[in-house]
């Protein structure tokens, strides 16, 4: 459950990304100048001005200029692609997320946690996505080891982990209950080893 925390934390911090910051603020200032460009040649046609006139609709078709340059730059970057897909990862693993904390109130999540392990590494698989995952940290790796601990916490209450039978010896695999004593050990075991 830590290793599929881990992945779900590091697919949430894909939203954290340059290319999401850079898209949103090329998308705004792509409305402002889009506005104030439009403002600029209703006000220059009704006040008829003369092209070689240097006033404020000069320097506003100046900076729309330079906007468009920096946003092909940004389009030939594939800016706003990888900003869709870190999003799209992000949201992703917050529902994986939540589809985790409601398997965990089963009797016995082990086969659909492996289930959601399986499905987050395929999505990882992905070369859209696997374009931005950002790298595993240590505060990735940390925050990850609390939400597992928590989680198992919180949900060990509802166990019900079956016993396997293995060699008539009944092991228990949860957690949450105390380890069986070690089988003794063959004298003559230990001498061949």
């Amino acid at each position: 459950m830590r290793e599929l925390c881990v992945r779900i934390t590091r697919g949430k911090a894909a939203a954290l990304n340059p290319s999401v910051s850079w898209q949103r603020v090329l998308g705004i200032a792509s409305v402002l100048l889009s506005s104030l460009g439009s403002v600029g040649i209703i006000a220059d046609k009704a006040a008829a001005n003369l092209p070689g006139q240097s006033g404020w609709a000069f320097w506003g078709s100046v900076v729309l200029l330079v906007f468009g340059i920096v946003s092909q730059v940004a389009n030939q970057l594939r800016v706003a692609q990888r900003a869709a897909d870190s999003e799209s990862l992000a949201v992703r693993c917050g529902l994986y997320e939540t589809r985790l904390e409601n398997i965990l109130i089963d009797d016995d999540p082990r086969t659909c946690v492996g289930g959601l392990l399986v499905e987050v590494n395929t999505l990882f698989e992905k070369e859209q996505y696997n374009q931005v995952l950002p790298q595993i940290t240590d505060a990735m790796k940390n925050a990850a080891a609390q939400k597992a601990g928590s989680l198992t916490a919180e949900n060990q209450k509802y166990w019900q982990l079956k016993v396997k039978m293995q060699k008539g010896v009944a092991k228990r695999s949860a957690t949450r209950t105390a380890p069986e004593a070690e089988p003794p050990v063959n004298p003559e075991r230990r001498q061949d080893s």
